[in-house]
């Protein structure tokens, strides 16, 4: 499986933990590739003004890790500015920031929702997102994450695309031996589930 991982770190902090997520998942055997934002300039925070480092295409991937720091109580503002010119996604995601200060209502949530938000008006669906606060306990939560995503997020995609070709494999089915006129229900394979949709006809 081809997957992306797309993180904006300025301190290092959100980049060691998408470099551990690289790491579990090449040793699963995946096609791992980080595509990190960088600022041209890193003191700048208005939003007009910053100027990112183009990414590669995104649709080639079959998962993407959205990444990035809580800044201001809000997600960092580079990451926002990507996400708001960002390709349209048709693939699972996950999307985490990190943060400082401890509780997540202390912008990690604020954060959170806004990937969401930018994610779901790209096309994309968010399969597991989480707030790391970088205390003590920092790596521990780190490993849990990682453990969760391993079995959580990745068995669930196994799972979709093995149902979504069956589905296409029993709609390829209908099309090849059934030649007459179909006048009431079709059935539309789409996002690895089966949906029906009337028509009038439809003619295979």
């Amino acid at each position: 499986m081809n997957i992306g991982l797309v993180v904006y770190s300025k301190t290092g902090h959100t980049y060691e933990v998408i470099s551990k997520l690289n790491e579990m998942f090449e040793k699963l055997g995946h096609n791992s590739t980080i595509e990190r934002l960088i600022s041209k300039d890193e003191n700048e925070y208005n939003f007009d003004k910053i100027e990112l480092n183009g990414t590669s295409d995104l649709s080639s991937y079959d998962l993407i890790v959205f990444a990035a720091p809580v800044n201001g109580f809000k997600l960092a503002v580079c990451m926002k500015k990507y996400m708001m010119s960002a390709p349209s996604i048709k693939v699972p995601t996950v999307c985490f920031v990190t943060k400082a200060l401890p509780f997540k209502w202390t912008g990690g949530n604020s954060a959170i929702n806004t990937m969401k938000s930018h994610i779901n008006s790209l096309g994309g669906n968010v399969l597991k997102s989480d707030v790391i606060v970088w205390n003590k306990k920092h790596n521990t939560k780190i490993e849990q994450f990682i453990q969760d995503i391993k079995q959580e997020v990745l068995k669930g995609i196994k799972t979709w695309k093995e149902k979504k070709i069956t589905n296409e494999r029993g709609y390829k089915a209908i099309c090849s031996t059934d030649k007459t006129n179909i006048a009431s229900i079709h059935t539309i394979i789409k996002s690895g589930f089966v949906c029906y949709h009337k028509v009038d006809e439809m003619t295979f």
